[in-house]
Formats: C-alpha cells, sequence, structure tokens
C-alpha cells in the first residue's frame, strides 16, 4: 500500500537532491523522506551509511525537529557529527547494547512538537545483541533475535504511523554462501522482520568504477594527488512511498559530507555533456564548475535545474493506457 497522504506533510531531506528524488520525486517536488515509516539503510562497511545518517540527522534539525541518536556500538565521533551539521545536545546520544534497549529507547521518546519532523536513528543494527547474549554463547540466538525484531517493529510501526517521527537505522551486509550452489550471497542481519517491516530500504555500495574521489594539486612545480572521498550508490530496494529501483550517486568527501553541489553537476553533466546552471555552460572543469556556483551562490538554482531535468525524464515512462474495464 502506499503511504497515507496525511502523512506526506513533512518530509526530511538525505542531503542529497538525486537521492531525494530518487525516494519520493514522483509523489512530492524535490522528493526526501517521509515522516511516519520505518527505513533501512544497509550495505557493506565503509559505503556511506553513518554519512546518510549523519545528514538526515542534520537535515531534520534544521527543520526544528529533534533527533535521538542510538549509538549501537558506542563509537560515534561528536567531531565528526558536527562536520555534518548535528547539533549534539545532552539528550541526543543514548548508547545501547541490546536488542530490548533499542525499542525500549523508540517507545520511551517524547518529542516536544508533533507538527514537525522527528526522527530516530540507529548505527547499526547488526550490532545489537538479546539480553544475555554478550555473558554466554547461544546457539539460538539468530532465530531468537529474529523473532524480537518482528515482534518490536511490529508495535514501532503502530507509533510511527500515528506520528511525524521517523526511524531510520543502518545494518551491514554479510556475504552467505547458499546451500544450492547459485554462489555468494548478501544478507542483513536480523531476520527477515527488519526487510518486511521496513517502508524504505536503500542500499548503499561503492560505485563498481570510480568510487574514489581524486584530486590533482601543484605544490613548487609538484604535482600531488590525493583521494578526497567516495563515490556510493544508493538503490531503492523497496519503496511503500513511491516507485521502487530508483538509483541515485552521492559524493561523499572527507571532513565535508554528502556533496550535493558535486553530485548535481555530475548528474547534469551525464545527461546533458556540460557543467551548466541555469542553461549557461559554467566550466569544463568539475573542480572548477563547484567553485563557480559557490562563489556565486548558485547551489538552490543548481538544484531546481536538477529537479526539472528529473522529473523530465521521469515523465518519459508514464504509464499513459485507458483505464481497465472490469
Amino acid at each position: 500500500k502506499s503511504l497515507p497522504e496525511e502523512n506526506l506533510k513533512c518530509t526530511v531531506s538525505t542531503g542529497s537532491t538525486l537521492l531525494n528524488l530518487a525516494i519520493l520525486g514522483g509523489r512530492v517536488r524535490g522528493g526526501g523522506i517521509p515522516t511516519g515509516i520505518f527505513v533501512e539503510i544497509y550495505g557493506p562497511e565503509a559505503s556511506g551509511k553513518t554519512a546518510l545518517l549523519a545528514e538526515i540527522a542534520a537535515s531534520t534539525q534544521n527543520q526544528g525537529g529533534e533527533i535521538k541518536y542510538l549509538d549501537v556500538e558506542g563509537r560515534l565521533d561528536k567531531e565528526y557529527a558536527k562536520i555534518y551539521g548535528m547539533h549534539i545536545t545532552e539528550e541526543f546520544i543514548r548508547e545501547i547494547e541490546t536488542i530490548p534497549q533499542f525499542f525500549e529507547a523508540i517507545k520511551e521518546w517524547s518529542p516536544a512538537r508533533n507538527d514537525v519532523a522527528n526522527a530516530i536513528l540507529a548505527d547499526s543494527l547488526a550490532a545489537l545483541a538479546l539480553e544475555g547474549e554478550l555473558e554466554q554463547e547461544d546457539k539460538m540466538a539468530a532465530a531468537r533475535r529474529a523473532n524480537k525484531f518482528s515482534e518490536g517493529l511490529r508495535k514501532v510501526k503502530a507509533i510511527l504511523s500515528q506520528s511525524n517521527r521517523l526511524l531510520v537505522c543502518s545494518n551491514q551486509v554479510r556475504e552467505t554462501i547458499e546451500n544450492m550452489g547459485f554462489g555468494t550471497k548478501e544478507k542483513a542481519p536480523g531476520g527477515r522482520a527488519i526487510a518486511h517491516y521496513a517502508s524504505l530500504r536503500i542500499k548503499v555500495s561503492p560505485l563498481s568504477r570510480g568510487s574514489k574521489i581524486e584530486v590533482e594539486r601543484k605544490y613548487q612545480g609538484a604535482l600531488h594527488k590525493k583521494i578526497i572521498g567516495i563515490m556510493s550508490e544508493c538503490a531503492v530496494t523497496k519503496s511503500t512511498v513511491d516507485d521502487p529501483y530508483r538509483k541515485a550517486v552521492i559524493p561523499i568527501i572527507f571532513g565535508y559530507g554528502i556533496d550535493d553541489v558535486r553530485g548535481n553537476l555530475s548528474f547534469l553533466k551525464s545527461e546533458i555533456g556540460s557543467y551548466t546552471v541555469g542553461g549557461e555552460e559554467i566550466s569544463k572543469q568539475l573542480e572548477k564548475a563547484i567553485e563557480v556556483v559557490e562563489r556565486n551562490n548558485l547551489q538552490s538554482q543548481l538544484k531546481e535545474d536538477v529537479i526539472v531535468l528529473w522529473e523530465e525524464i521521469e515523465n518519459l515512462f508514464k504509464t499513459e493506457r485507458k483505464p481497465k474495464e472490469r
């Protein structure tokens, strides 16, 4: 079923115009993540999952909403969080270790305002354990963990659907050897409950080609190169809020976060063959084009250009058929 229209009154940005569009661009202009749902962001390590969580947190706070960050592995770097624009308070972070603590924190949280988007974020579900599992070996732990997630998420979904709250969790993928001889497959921990109850699932992976962002600089006549970030592909593998299976490429710069300007310029270059803003080419080189956009405050115009072009491309695939005869 599609998300009820009344729950579309609040959306949260992912920090990427293209990913926003891939998620909800067909129903809400500019897209984004709608409130009232559970979102799973999964993929291999070092692919950009935590960066996405941080961007979503910062976007929520920027709109006047509150954040509860459930730090499962106790490794959230406060300086890293500030890079993304997150405002750290005493109530902001709660360190948890077990699945019961995870659901307890969600049920207990009560934001001051319900007319804006509020978000609970957890990084990562794969690290959550059962009570007692940390002290002793439990051969049935995987099955019991899946049952606990199923029981808890069923109740949480009802809470989210009646409010402007958003639950966004990261999850790692692990390789599993299938018994039927079809090779290695990836699987997200937590059983089928997480995928079943998620209204939106986004798989984040490094690009198969060109996954590193490398720049060149000259110093005293010598050329130096350095990798300054990564390119990640986000694929919407499940969606009950808009069309699934859309993809978006997001650049993530170390010490900066998601580079929406770089991503938008690269999209325009791939579609129309040049780095343009407002229909005018601004440079032949990407790094210089980024400088022009930021120096002249053209970010909003660039974003609008991307939205318009994305919508035009989407319209090419609209189904125009006569109504079915019943």
